[in-house]
């Protein structure tokens, strides 16, 4: 059984946002494969992915962390095949803010899923989560990740030297945010569309 916080059509492929099980592990593993030099030079955590049971592994540890309340993560699932994630981290519960995370195979990109999808992410954190504040942190030259929260309008705080370390090197990050007012005056001048859709459907 899949449980399905929204779905949506994006230029003619059915885009779902699904909560993660561990049947999906062999589908994402297999997508991390096939992506690996691109993800690889993002994320580090794709060198630690190296067979189908540590998506299982990770899966079960996320799942685990989701019913702790330290992680909101959705399998991003196009025409039925899981082709990404995108997740809310790091909560603050003091100061009520979260940080996103998200990939997305090379077949999938350039069709806008991902902005929708953090949309998405942006309703459930600001709507239901409770959160004052989201954060979007990208390597500087990472262009296409940087342009998912531009294109929602995020606020570029600053960008942090030396921030990540990666394939044996530091790099500069670009850090973005959208708070709950500046969110709730997208939507009031209808800049940001509301994601009115999203409730938990049992799919066999």
């Amino acid at each position: 059984m899949m449980f399905t916080l929204t779905q949506f059509d994006q230029h003619g492929h059915q885009v779902a946002l699904v909560f993660p099980e561990e049947s999906h592990a062999a589908a994402i593993f297999a997508q991390v494969k096939k992506n690996r030099d691109l993800l690889t030079r993002w994320m580090p955590w794709t060198k630690d992915t190296k067979h189908v049971h540590d998506e299982e592994n990770f899966l079960r540890y996320a799942r685990t962390q989701m019913i702790n309340n330290k992680l909101f993560l959705l399998i991003i699932t196009v025409d039925g095949t899981p082709a990404g994630m995108i997740d809310l981290h790091d909560f603050d519960q003091m100061d009520h803010h979260a940080s996103v995370g998200y990939w997305l195979g090379t077949d999938y990109q350039g069709l806008g899923i991902m902005t929708r999808g953090l949309a998405t992410l942006f309703a459930v954190g600001f709507n239901r989560l409770g959160l004052r504040k989201i954060q979007v942190l990208a390597d500087v030259e990472n262009k296409k990740s940087r342009a998912v929260p531009e294109r929602l309008f995020c606020h570029l705080d600053g960008i942090l030297p030396d921030h990540i370390y990666q394939s044996d090197a530091y790099h500069d990050a670009a850090l973005y945010s959208l708070t709950l007012p500046d969110y709730q005056q997208l939507i009031k001048e209808e800049k940001l569309r509301p994601v009115d859709n999203m409730e938990v459907n049992s799919e066999l």
